[in-house]
């Protein structure tokens, strides 16, 4: 880190960090992604310390992006999404062994801690039973579809899906994103340590009760599910959550009944009313900020 001589071991960690997320794949594509997720990464990773804290993480992470920003390392656009300059050469020095870019038939050591693959992942053919036997010390595993698909077109299988929560059950970070997914498998209960959970542009219907029981996490992004009707009521024990993302969820018929006890969330773009949803339940949701959209 010399080069740009990082002054905290915050900013370090985090910029290793954005590396891995900014080249998800082996050819050099300049990507975007948007300051509030890849904060929300940051968060979930530990890098931004605890909500207890005397700094709210979200200020933390956003002090880290204008301090990139201001040593070029960042460029930003209108649209509040950000890419790296740097050039992917760094990006195999800086960040080393803590992170890998997984191949179709790609082999890892059994030390990895964050994977990225595309959409096309077969476990059927048995070609990743040793990665998921062996890899337990996986923090982050991102699937997103980056090709067009067809509306009702499904990426990712039942069972394929069943198989990656079974195996990496350590992970604060999952990403499966855009995959046409109308099932998600009750197996996502058993990952206790996540964070971060990005199911955007799937196919849900609803969402195993199961989800309920984690306890750590801090965002549930769900935007873009169309097809998506109702979120679970045991909500209340989310005891971390801060980000509920269900922006574009246009066939929502209502909130969970529990909602007005998640007084710690700080963004919460959509809220449906309905018989069981009344305008009153925002009344004590006093850390929310930015948009509200308010539909019936």
């Amino acid at each position: 880190y010399s080069e740009f001589d990082l002054p905290s071991w915050r900013l370090r960690q985090c910029f290793a960090y954005s590396l891995f997320r900014f080249y998800p794949s082996t050819d050099f594509v300049k990507e975007f992604v948007k300051e509030e997720e890849l904060i929300r990464l940051w968060m979930a990773e530990g890098f931004l310390g605890h909500s207890s804290s005397q700094h709210e993480p979200e200020d933390l992470g956003h002090e880290c992006i204008q301090e990139f920003l201001r040593r070029s390392i960042f460029s930003s656009q209108e649209d509040g999404c950000i890419s790296i300059n740097k050039s992917k050469a760094l990006t195999t020095i800086l960040a080393g062994n803590d992170r890998v870019y997984l191949e179709d038939n790609g082999t890892t050591d059994d030390n990895i801690r964050r994977l990225v693959k595309g959409s096309n992942m077969d476990v059927s053919t048995g070609n990743f039973s040793s990665l998921f036997k062996n890899n337990k010390s996986v923090r982050t595993f991102l699937l997103e579809e980056k090709q067009q698909r067809v509306p009702d077109q499904v990426m990712l299988s039942w069972l394929a899906c069943d198989a990656i929560l079974s195996a990496f059950t350590r992970l604060r970070v999952l990403t499966l994103k855009d995959l046409g997914m109308k099932v998600l498998p009750a197996s996502i209960g058993d990952l206790k340590s996540l964070r971060y959970l990005d199911l955007s542009r799937n196919n849900f219907n609803k969402l195993p009760i199961c989800i309920g029981e984690l306890l750590h996490l801090q965002t549930l992004q769900l935007s873009h599910c169309l097809k998506l009707k109702e979120l679970p009521d045991d909500v209340n024990y989310f005891a971390s959550l801060r980000h509920l993302e269900v922006d574009e969820c246009t066939n929502l018929m209502h909130m969970p009944s529990a909602l007005r006890k998640l007084t710690w969330l700080r963004s919460l773009p959509h809220f449906v009313t309905s018989k069981r949803n009344s305008l009153g339940e925002l009344i004590d949701l006093n850390e929310v900020r930015g948009e509200l959209e308010i539909s019936h």
